[in-house]
């Protein structure tokens, strides 16, 4: 195995087949160089290099950025008492995005509120007026005082419609997985746009594992 920083494709210049790629490898003891350039050549490469995928255009297709639709806001609840014990609770709150809870210890469960874009001035403070009040009474507590006492910490959630690989003008020899292909929300599996006129509603999931 070799850990390196792939830069760009190595491409055949008479058919443009994606032949390899240039790297760039972490100094060594022995080297007086910060960096060492090489060539990895292979029959298919695969490219997973997320969200941000700088390879994206390899397809031969009109690059496209990732569009962000809404934020996860997380924080970590201390000894919450979940409607079902170790299960997976999801809340579907009016007029907001929905919240996932899930234990991640005995004593800690870990909450992701979906906050749609734009952004509140304050996500702390709309988190504490619109979301806590929906979500199960019994939780409240132990919400507020994390929201109050911790620092949130967040996350964009994107959409990208995947591309169709190995069609005509498709570059041969590589192939895009993951979110350099393809991304969805992590909660809904598609492009989130919940209406605001729906009633509180919790889903269990059964925890697997």
């Amino acid at each position: 195995m070799i850990e390196a920083t792939a830069t760009e494709l190595i491409d055949c210049p008479h058919t443009g087949r994606a032949l390899g790629v240039r790297i760039n490898r972490k100094a060594t003891a022995d080297s007086e160089a910060s960096a060492i350039s090489d060539a990895l050549i292979a029959d298919i490469i695969i490219a997973a290099d997320g969200a941000y995928s700088k390879f994206r255009s390899a397809l031969g297709t009109v690059p496209r950025a990732p569009v962000a639709k809404s934020q996860f806001f997380g924080a970590i609840l201390k000894h919450a008492p979940l409607p079902m014990v170790q299960h997976g609770i999801v809340t579907l709150i009016p007029n907001s995005g929905p919240v996932l809870m899930y234990q991640i210890d005995a004593t800690e469960t870990r909450m992701l509120a979906d906050i749609r874009l734009p952004l509140p001035p304050d996500p702390k403070s709309y988190l504490l007026d619109k979301v806590v009040p929906a979500l199960s009474p019994q939780v409240q507590p132990c919400v507020t005082e994390a929201l109050q006492n911790d620092r949130l910490r967040s996350m964009p959630n994107s959409f990208l419609p995947a591309s169709m690989q190995g069609q005509y003008g498709s570059k041969e020899g590589i192939i895009l997985i993951g979110d350099a292909l393809n991304i969805r929300h992590p909660l809904t599996g598609g492009e989130y746009q919940f209406k605001a006129r729906i009633p509180v509603a919790q889903l269990f999931l059964r925890q697997v594992g």
